[in-house]
């Protein structure tokens, strides 16, 4: 097939995005997914196992959106689309796992294999992400935000490898049977996987259509294609310059740490008035940090420590209103 006939599609795991994901897919033959393959998926499809049933077995953070996600999925499946799940690095992960469920050690994992390299990756993951989670309890700030750029510098790599093990697999299924996703085909990604687009142009013959879901949205509230937070700045800053250091990644992740206690955890509803309340929110917490300085971060942390998030999130409008600040972006 030619790569003309792709469209990579990135999104997130919001209920506001399933509408404009909706009226993408319906333009193409093949749905590609961003997940691993689950037990019970196909049933759910051919309503043979009830989406309440099948979700039971899988492990979704966003169950308002995993269950909207599958009833739309069933629907455009009795519409004829050919629907796949494909991650592959995750896939392996779940094979490891179930290798240690059955009696086995990461000793006993084949040297030089693919489960070797995931295995890794992903314990050096493990291993940073804990060490931020020892950090976070500690009142040394420049401690945590060094944990912290730490913890995205492996979170980076694991989302390279992630992203190349699934465009290899895709290319390698176009290129040995065109016919086996019928085009055109909707490809799924998360909205920070850009290593994906640079493996896909290295492997396919021309590169893909690109749609961003929430662009509209996106253009409104934030003035880009999309909402990307300080983290999410910081994980793409290291993904395509993986040693790099300084004052940059520091006030990233110092202004991480101010977002991560000021946007909504939970899963909101849209209404006629705001149909996309995730965007505007993460624009808005975004908008917020961002406007900060290093010191600053410093100064707002201490008081934010221990706050629920409808508190925080009045301390940190209270402070930038005292320092004279206006949040970054359009909604400011």
């Amino acid at each position: 097939m030619a790569a003309a006939g792709v469209t990579l599609a990135y999104s997130t795991h919001r209920p506001e995005t399933l509408a404009p994901a909706a009226a993408l897919m319906r333009g193409h033959a093949t749905i590609i997914l961003e997940e691993p393959e689950t037990p019970g998926f196909h049933a759910m499809l051919r309503r043979e196992l009830a989406v309440d049933e099948y979700l039971t077995v899988t492990e979704y953070e966003y169950p308002a959106f995993a269950r909207r996600s599958a009833s739309l999925l069933r629907e455009l499946f009795a519409e004829g689309k050919y629907i796949v799940q494909l991650d592959p690095y995750m896939d392996v992960l779940v094979s490891i796992h179930e290798f240690f469920t059955d009696g086995h050690g990461p000793s006993d994992i084949a040297p030089k294999t693919t489960q070797a390299a995931v295995y890794d990756v992903e314990h050096r993951w493990t291993k940073t992400l804990i060490h931020y989670y020892e950090a976070s309890g500690q009142t040394d700030f420049d401690g945590l935000v060094a944990a912290l750029i730490g913890f995205a510098r492996r979170d980076a790599e694991r989302g390279r490898m992630r992203d190349a093990m699934r465009a290899e697999h895709f290319a390698r299924i176009l290129h040995k049977d065109s016919s086996a996703w019928p085009g055109p085909v909707y490809l799924e990604a998360g909205s920070i996987h850009f290593s994906l687009l640079r493996e896909l142009v290295r492997r396919l013959d021309k590169p893909p259509r690109l749609v961003y879901l929430m662009e509209d949205v996106s253009r409104r509230v934030w003035g880009r294609r999309q909402v990307l937070g300080p983290s999410d700045v910081l994980t793409l800053l290291l993904t395509f310059f993986p040693d790099r250091a300084g004052p940059r990644p520091e006030l990233l992740a110092a202004q991480s740490l101010i977002h991560v206690k000021i946007q909504q955890k939970e899963e909101l509803e849209e209404c006629k008035e705001e149909p996309a309340p995730h965007t505007v929110d993460e624009a808005w917490s975004a908008g917020v940090s961002m406007a900060l300085g290093y010191d600053e971060c410093r100064e707002l942390y201490e008081r934010l420590k221990g706050l629920p998030t409808p508190h925080a999130r009045r301390l940190a409008t209270d402070y930038l209103k005292h320092i004279n600040r206006r949040p970054v972006g359009h909604i400011a």
